[in-house]
């Protein structure tokens, strides 16, 4: 038979047992909304590191301004000699104005160039010329034509996209 003593000894032991559990559970709520925390963070790294490695893939250097159109004209016409493109083959070269790209601190300025008569060799002679003048500069677009019917058949007209970035942030932000 249970004695007085002994009942009261197995209420504060079964009590303290209780406290033990809550404060054990307490401790677990709390360490699973510190592991969803990091769960969510770790996410956002990987996020952060994956759009770092798209910057780091894409152009190595901004302009911190515009070049002259006559500097990019120049660029263009000494890569177009250097590639074997008489000087009338060579019909414009379209400056256009700068233009955000998305919500970055960065501009994209591109130029136009229209080529008529020009074989492929050329163009790409004249766009490794152009890259390796101007690091920066990107080449957005080509688009190539057959030439008419009476012009000879390894003849293209390529009309090029070309672009620089330019670091130029909002003049809004701080």
């Amino acid at each position: 038979m249970m004695t007085r003593r002994m009942v009261l000894l197995l209420s504060a032991l079964v009590g303290l047992m209780a406290l033990t559990a809550g404060g054990t559970y307490r401790h677990m709520a709390t360490q699973r909304e510190s592991a969803v925390t990091a769960e969510t963070d770790l996410a956002e790294c990987k996020d952060l590191r994956d759009r770092i490695q798209r910057f780091r893939q894409g152009p190595a250097m901004a302009a911190e301004h515009e070049k002259l159109d006559a500097e990019t004209s120049s660029t263009i016409e000494t890569a177009a000699q250097s590639a074997g493109i008489p000087a009338g083959n060579l019909v414009s070269i379209s400056p256009e104005p700068p233009v955000r790209v998305g919500e970055t601190a960065y501009k994209e300025r591109p130029t136009g160039v229209l080529l008529n008569k020009v074989t492929l060799s050329q163009v790409v002679a004249l766009l490794h010329g152009l890259m390796r003048a101007e690091p920066g500069l990107n080449v957005k677009s080509i688009r190539l034509s057959a030439g008419r019917e009476d012009d000879a058949g390894d003849r293209w007209t390529a009309e090029l996209t070309l672009t620089y970035l330019i670091y130029d942030p909002p003049k809004d932000q701080k």
